[in-house]
C-alpha cells in the first residue's frame, strides 16, 4: 500500500509532466519550422555517391533540388522534372533526420526513404536509403558498397 504523500508527489509530477507537454511541442514545432526555412531553397548536386560508386561531376551539371517550406521538394535536370515529392525534417535527433516521400510509385525504392543531413555553411550534407527491406536510418555519412546508401552534398543556388 502506498503512502498517500506518494500519492500526491505522483500526481503533482504527473500534471506538471501533462502541462510541459504542450511546451515541449511548441519548442519541437518551431525548430521543424526553423530546419524547413533553412533547407528552402533551390540546391546544385556538387557530388553523389550511390553504393559507394561516385557519379561524374559532369553527369550533376544539370540537375537541381528545390525543397520548397510546405514539404515538397522537386528535382530536376534542366527544365525537365525528375522526383517530386514530400519530405519532412527531424532536427531534434542527431543525427538529423529526413524522411523523404516520392510521390511516384516505383519497385526500387521504399515508399519512404529515411536519412540523415546536416549543414555545413551554404552546404547541405544528406545521406539517404534506397533499401526497400529496411526501415533504419544511416548511422553515417556514408556509401559504401551495396549499403543502399545515397550520399549528397549539395550547394545552395538560392533561397
Amino acid at each position: 500500500m502506498h503512502h498517500p504523500s506518494f500519492a500526491a508527489a505522483l500526481t503533482f509530477f504527473l500534471l506538471t509532466l501533462a502541462a510541459s507537454l504542450p511546451a515541449a511541442d511548441a519548442r519541437e514545432e518551431k525548430a521543424v519550422k526553423e530546419a524547413l526555412a533553412k533547407v528552402t531553397g533551390t540546391w546544385k548536386i556538387e557530388s553523389e555517391t550511390i553504393d559507394g560508386a561516385k557519379t561524374p561531376p559532369e553527369a550533376l551539371q544539370d540537375f537541381a533540388l528545390q525543397f520548397k517550406q510546405d514539404g515538397r521538394f522537386v528535382l530536376a535536370k534542366g527544365s525537365d522534372v525528375v522526383w517530386v515529392g514530400r519530405f519532412t525534417v527531424d532536427p531534434a535527433t542527431s543525427p538529423k533526420r529526413v524522411n523523404v516521400l516520392p510521390d511516384q510509385d516505383s519497385r526500387d525504392l521504399p515508399q519512404t526513404q529515411h536519412g540523415i543531413y546536416e549543414f555545413d555553411g551554404d552546404k547541405l550534407k544528406m545521406c539517404l536509403s534506397a533499401r526497400v527491406d529496411s526501415v533504419a536510418y544511416p548511422k553515417e555519412f556514408a556509401s559504401g558498397p551495396r549499403s543502399g546508401y545515397t550520399l549528397w552534398v549539395l550547394r545552395r543556388a538560392n533561397r
